[in-house]
């Protein structure tokens, strides 16, 4: 059955399923490397201090097949797209030295020798909170609080972003942007 288009029928349709998404409805949670020594406080305050943050994205590749007859794609593998966060930074920039301090632990900037992939990957779970519950820190647990949620399997930070400083810059405040790259995510609802 075919519905007409109409005021009436589009709301119905998003009160059924739960209202509009938010985007600003968010929470991030980095679990931390088991080998490297990173400051699990400051690792708790980026969930809120994530200003921005996205859903990564995911893609197939394709591969021609030609048995007879026109080209045939047929799917190879998952890609994933890597992910950037933004961060508000405190007056200690702390949250900087955090990532400093991991990108050092992952490629060490004095005997340039790259740590074990196992030691210095984490997962990152982001959860989108449903439009009537609490603000709750997602920590992969607590699924049922969030309408979606993806765990971002062996992520690590590749790029720490520019801080841009200038006399310009009154009444506002600084953000550190971190490219993250993932072995996979898992979705969890």
């Amino acid at each position: 059955m075919a519905l007409s288009f109409s005021v009436d029928n589009f709301l119905s349709i998003v009160k059924k399923r739960g209202g509009l998404q938010s985007p600003n409805r968010y929470s991030v949670y980095f679990g931390l490397p088991t080998k490297a020594s990173l400051d699990v406080g400051v690792a708790n305050d980026l969930s809120f201090l994530a200003q921005n943050i996205v859903f990564t994205g995911r893609s197939i590749a394709t591969s021609d097949y030609k048995f007879y007859g026109p080209i045939q794609k047929i799917a190879r593998e998952s890609i994933y797209t890597d992910m950037a966060i933004t961060f508000i930074l405190t007056g200690d920039m702390s949250q900087r030295k955090f990532f400093d301090k991991w990108l050092h632990y992952i490629n060490n900037t004095e005997s340039f020798d790259i740590e074990y992939y196992d030691n210095y990957k984490a997962n990152i779970y982001i959860g989108q909170l449903k439009p009537d519950g609490d603000m709750k820190i997602f920590n992969g647990s607590n699924v049922n609080d969030f309408s979606y949620a993806q765990q971002i399997e062996d992520a690590f930070p590749t790029n720490i972003g520019e801080i841009t400083l200038g006399y310009d810059q009154n009444n506002t405040y600084g953000t550190l942007t971190v490219s993250f790259t993932f072995r996979k995510y898992k979705n969890l609802y």
